[in-house]
């Protein structure tokens, strides 16, 4: 999907034809939609710093921040160090594992929420037929 950036620092979605906000673009973003953002006056892709800018947006309003402190600080301390070049493929690497992780948490207590439904519906139906 691509999404144009005017001069106004207005966005406008090119596949719905609507303008849209900043919690707009967060949202396609976790939905999944891959966007590419555009400056209309040079074309440059933006995306980045869009996307960099949506993050500041929620780290300033909440209550409870994703981006720690001394994390901030040591991405700092990594510009124009040796260990540049590698710490975004680090970052991405370790948040993938960390995304897979996190699914199969999410697979093994559905599975275990519906075996506990499973035993619950056989013990029900075992007292209903010793009658108790």
């Amino acid at each position: 999907m691509i999404i144009k950036k005017y001069p106004d620092r207005r966005l406008y979605n090119t596949a719905t034809h609507t303008f849209m906000t900043l919690d707009d673009l967060a949202d396609l973003v976790r939905q999944g939609i891959e966007l590419t953002i555009h400056e209309t006056k040079s074309g440059k892709d933006i995306t980045r710093s869009v996307l960099l800018h949506i993050i500041l947006e929620r780290e300033r309003k909440a209550t409870q921040n994703l981006l720690p402190t001394a994390f901030l600080r040591q991405l700092i301390r990594f510009y124009g160090h040796s260990m540049q070049m590698i710490v975004p493929a680090f970052l991405d690497v370790s948040l993938s594992s960390f995304i897979r992780e996190q699914e199969k948490l999410r697979r093994q207590a559905i599975s275990a929420s519906s075996q506990e439904t499973e035993m619950e519906t056989l013990i029900t139906r075992r007292e209903v037929i010793s009658g108790a």
